[in-house]
This record gives structure tokens, C-alpha cells and sequence, in this order.
């Protein structure tokens, strides 16, 4: 069943997506995407987007299984709803995921916790920049990961992440035996 989108050289965008038990897989060209209010299983963005063509969230999402996003080098998918509800995996294949605004990552509280692997691929960056209180439990991969919002972050459990990890601005609060990245 498809879903109706405006196509072109500009953007692309689409009504709202609700499919909770599918999973849904998104070729975005080069053109910008503004992906609206989203429940699936498992959602899949393959973008040749660029920074300036950014996929970015028009609605809350709601994902329980994986959040796996493929985009050019400069590609950017881009969390800023602060209702999203994103509690499977994130595996970031290349490009860049930027949270923002008051964002977090899977279940509300204090602090909000998110209880997926966040795996992230050599060459790409995870920058967290949101002003919301955030828990990481599982941290993977080869790729940068970057901190500089308001919110304190906290990663527990034991970490596979080997990347660069740049922390600015937020407080991050090593709460594991082997919470360590390279």
C-alpha cells in the first residue's frame, strides 16, 4: 500500500504514516523529507540527501523496532519532536542523526531513558544537542559521538563504542563499570 507524496526537485512530503506492526522503508533521492507524525515497527531511510536537504520530523514518531538511517556523507536525519517515542535500536549506517530541541530517545522520565542500542557506523557522527535530561544504556560502533546540548547524559551499562566522543555544554555522567568510549 503506498503512501500519497508531493515529488520533485524540491521536498518531498507525506501525510501521516501508521503501519505500528510493518516496517516501512524510505528512498528520499536528493530531495528534502519532512516525515510527519510516524508509528511502524521498524522504519528504514536510505536518503542521498545533504545537510542544506535535511529528513527531518514534522510529527512525533513512535518506533519499537529499529530506526536505521543510510544517508549520503552529509546526510542529516533530524530528531526535534520532543513526543517521539523511539525505544528500538538506532543503527546509523552513514551520514549524521542530530537530536535537538527538547528531543530524547525512548521512555519518559528523569531522565528519560533510552533502553536501544544507539550503533553508529565509522565515518558517521550521533550528535545529541537536546535540552532534555538523556540515558544511554547501549553504545556501539566505530563512529563519533558528539554531546553539546543543555540536558545532562548519562550512559550506563557496558559500552562497545570505539569512535571519538566529543562532549561540550552537557554534563555526562558515566554510570557503568565500563562505560568508556575511545
Amino acid at each position: 500500500e503506498g503512501v500519497p507524496a508531493s515529488t520533485g526537485n524540491g521536498s518531498l512530503s507525506y501525510g501521516s504514516i501508521a503501519s505500528s506492526s510493518k516496517n516501512i522503508t524510505i528512498y528520499t533521492g536528493t530531495s528534502a523529507l519532512a516525515l510527519p507524525s510516524t508509528s511502524a515497527a521498524a522504519l528504514n531511510i536510505n536518503s542521498g540527501n545533504t545537510s542544506s536537504n535535511a529528513v527531518t520530523q514534522s510529527g512525533a514518531w513512535t518506533l519499537t523496532g529499529t530506526l536505521t538511517f543510510t544517508g549520503d556523507a552529509s546526510g542529516v536525519l533530524s530528531l526535534s519532536n520532543a513526543s517521539n517515542a523511539i525505544t528500538g535500536g538506532i543503527t546509523l549506517n552513514s551520514g549524521a542523526i542530530t537530536v535537538s530541541g527538547s528531543s530524547y530517545l525512548g521512555s519518559a522520565g528523569s531522565p528519560n531513558n533510552y533502553t536501544g542500542t544507539l550503533s553508529v557506523a565509522s565515518g558517521s557522527t550521533f550528535t545529541y544537542s537536546s535540552s532534555a535530561n538523556q540515558k544511554f544504556n547501549t553504545l556501539s560502533g566505530a563512529g563519533a559521538l558528539t554531546f553539546n546540548g543543555s540536558g545532562t547524559v548519562t550512559i550506563s551499562g557496558t559500552q562497545s563504542a570505539s569512535g571519538t566522543l566529543n562532549v561540550a555544554q552537557s554534563m555526562l555522567v558515566a554510570d557503568a563499570t565500563n562505560a568508556s568510549v575511545a
